[in-house]
């Protein structure tokens, strides 16, 4: 089976990070190629992640283009590609012309990354009524990669989804040098790792600890991910001092994960976080908002903490259940969360849809 996945680029984030995955995995028995809207450039990190049967193209390899010209060469570039499926992973705005001249000829698949009303750029949601109506068409195959987003994407489109859940690989952990910032034996390091972005929503969680630390709480709290908002990039560096450290963009995550004692995330929306199934995969204890899919992968008090709100309060509450944990229950609850990583192994991901692939291709045939 030839599989075409498309999506803007190979930069950091959990879209990319998800389709290195699946492509990784599911080129170990089909061909795989990746589609990629912008221009390769040194910013695509993942690009060094992929398998090397993996081929990559880009539709942009002279300089940035116009969204119609664009739109124009991502129809060019499907008609002529003899894929058996067409993944695409968001930006639908860029598809819109190959599927509806397409989807005679081509399987269209979509996978929605996100809560349903929160999915997609401005230029998107001008999309949205011509995207509505290929899905009710069945000209576009979607999937969801939670409850809470199948529910979401229902409520939005009037139509069915396949859920698949997110997954990432067992990863081969080396060491990411962060013991040197546990200024002492009873040390606790808390990572995150995400997008600088309202949506992670960084400034409460910097509060958190600012608020922790002025109590004499023995915390401290790395921030790794990539400087996306400036304003609020500029209000995260007020917070900055030897218990609030900015790492800037790594590509070790479950490294770090694996040399911290618990991982944070309190987003105010989410579909299925990559980098929280990473902290499951290394048994990091997660502490984080319950959004989009998040509680089907925690169970609060046992497999890490739930907050109840993205607020200042909330959140401090639960790193407080945390820090409050003595060695034996810690110990406990970090092999709670490598257990429940069974569930989100990407082979299995991989594997649902493939399969799911094979069943709509039989049915057209």
């Amino acid at each position: 089976m030839k599989i075409l996945h498309m999506h803007a680029s190979l930069r950091s984030g959990g879209i990319e990070a998800m389709i290195t995955n699946l492509s990784n995995e599911m080129v170990k028995t089909e061909s795989v190629k990746i589609g990629l809207l912008l221009e390769i450039g040194e910013n695509d990190v993942f690009l060094n992640k992929l398998d090397k049967r993996v081929s990559v193209v880009s539709m942009q390899n002279n300089g940035v283009v116009s969204k119609l010209v664009l739109i124009w060469r991502v129809f060019q570039f499907l008609r002529r590609e003899d894929a058996d499926v067409v993944h695409i992973h968001g930006f639908f705005a860029y598809y819109a012309l190959a599927v509806l001249l397409l989807h005679r000829s081509k399987n269209f698949f979509y996978t929605m990354h996100n809560d349903a009303y929160n999915e997609g750029t401005v230029w998107d949601l001008r999309f949205a009524f011509l995207k509505r109506f290929c899905f009710k068409k069945g000209w576009i195959h979607p999937v969801t990669i939670s409850h809470a987003s199948k529910q979401s994407f229902t409520e939005l489109y009037r139509v069915d989804s396949k859920l698949i859940y997110n997954g990432v690989p067992t990863p081969q952990v080396q060491s990411a040098g962060l013991e040197k910032f546990r200024l002492t034996p009873q040390t606790r390091l808390f990572i995150h790792a995400g997008r600088i972005s309202p949506q992670k929503n960084q400034i409460v969680m910097c509060e958190v600890f600012k608020q922790l630390i002025e109590e004499g709480k023995d915390v401290v709290l790395l921030i790794a991910g990539k400087e996306e908002n400036d304003n609020i990039f500029k209000e995260i560096q007020s917070y900055i001092c030897n218990r609030i450290v900015y790492l800037g963009e790594r590509n070790d995550v479950p490294s770090m994960m694996n040399e911290s004692d618990a991982f944070c995330l309190f987003s105010i929306f989410e579909g299925m976080p990559v980098t929280l199934l990473e902290a499951l995969s290394v048994g990091c204890v997660p502490i984080c908002t319950p959004v989009g899919g998040v509680p089907e992968a925690l169970e609060n008090g046992k497999v890490g903490f739930l907050a109840e709100t993205p607020t200042v309060e909330a959140c401090c509450k639960s790193v407080n259940d945390f820090l409050a944990l003595d060695d034996n229950r810690l110990m406990t609850m970090k092999e709670n969360v490598r257990k429940k990583f069974t569930e989100f192994d990407i082979r299995n991901t991989a594997k649902e849809y493939v399969d799911y692939y094979k069943e709509i291709i039989n049915k057209r045939s």
